[in-house]
């Protein structure tokens, strides 16, 4: 009876680890955690933490508004040049500075 309850515990942990596979707390973390917890609470945790997916695409937009803030950068060093406000030399350094964000 006992053998029985431990290897029902330790599929339960493995679901869980398939589970948590393709979230932030990924396998080995969701599975430890209801190995020596329980899996109703390895269970909950994996759901609560974040996709995998949410997380590339957050990465993504985060990504895409640096550019879109060097590009305003570089727009307004290149205004500032046509205007006559900074030098050539001013510029390229700002330029480089910018570029190397």
């Amino acid at each position: 009876m006992g053998i029985l309850v431990l290897a029902g515990w330790f599929i339960l942990c493995l679901i869980v680890g398939a589970i948590g596979k393709s979230r932030r707390i990924g396998f080995w973390g969701s599975f430890l955690l209801s190995l020596f917890l329980s899996p109703l609470i390895g269970f909950i945790v994996a759901l609560v933490s974040q996709r995998k997916s949410d997380r590339d695409f957050q990465k993504a937009i985060l990504d895409n508004n640096k550019k879109d803030s060097i590009s305003d950068k570089l727009a307004e060093l290149e205004t500032l040049k046509k205007k006559g406000t900074i030098s050539e030399e001013e510029y390229t350094a700002m330029r480089k500075k910018a570029l190397s964000i």
